[in-house]
């Protein structure tokens, strides 16, 4: 057995549809990030570069994920490997949308999707 690993689990920066709190999944736009959502990425990357740990940088398919995973690569002179098992849930009808819209449109389809995995959003 080798020496233990740690995982990193880092979120994608900010997209112009975070501010608004606005479900964004694989099923909608696919938005990039803001610039606020760069910044955050490129903060990131500075403090992994300082712990110096990184061997690897994996991402899901969607343009947020690649993007920020594309700047913390960069700066530690990786390649960003993409992984499909990683895609972030379809939204369905919810993408777009508020989390009180969402209620006021669906709310039997909410009410069950959070009250069950196995519940789906409205497609």
């Amino acid at each position: 057995m080798g020496p233990p690993a740690t995982f990193v689990l880092l979120r994608h920066g900010e997209t112009p549809l975070t501010p608004q709190k606005r479900f964004s999944g694989s099923g909608g736009s696919d938005p990039s990030l803001s610039d606020v959502g760069r910044e955050q990425a490129e903060r990131t990357a500075a403090a992994l570069a300082r712990r110096g740990t990184v061997q690897a940088v994996v991402a899901s398919p969607l343009a947020r994920t690649r993007e920020t995973a594309g700047i913390v690569a960069a700066r530690l002179g990786l390649e960003v490997s993409v992984e499909e098992g990683l895609r972030e849930t379809d939204f369905g009808a919810w993408e777009g949308l508020t989390f009180a819209e969402v209620r006021e449109r669906h709310p039997e389809d909410l009410n069950a999707w959070l009250s069950s995995p196995e519940a789906e959003p409205t497609r």
